[in-house]
């Protein structure tokens, strides 16, 4: 995983979890959380449609629709998950 990808995970965690960190830090009382399932949902589109962007954006994918089109709350529409089609670069 890049610094990028670990940087956004760690900011979907603070603001959308309420989690300080992501790193484990050997408690139960810092490293386990209460969270409710739409809490779980949320923060998991985020992060889906961060890494679909960040596939969007890149050469390696040709054919797929670009994140933009689908909007950042796709979930919350029921709208099916885009297909991904992956060109063999090599």
């Amino acid at each position: 995983m890049t610094q990028t990808a670990d940087q956004k995970l760690n900011q979907i965690a603070q603001t959308t979890l309420g989690l300080e960190t992501l790193e484990t830090r050997k408690s139960d009382g810092l490293d386990f959380h209460e969270l409710s399932v739409w809490q779980i949902k949320k923060a998991l589109a985020e992060a889906y449609m961060a890494g679909f962007a960040a596939g969007a954006a890149s050469e390696k994918y040709s054919g797929t629709e670009k994140a933009s089109a689908h909007g950042a709350a796709w979930w919350q529409k029921d709208a099916a998950i885009p297909d991904f089609k992956i060109e063999d670069t090599e």
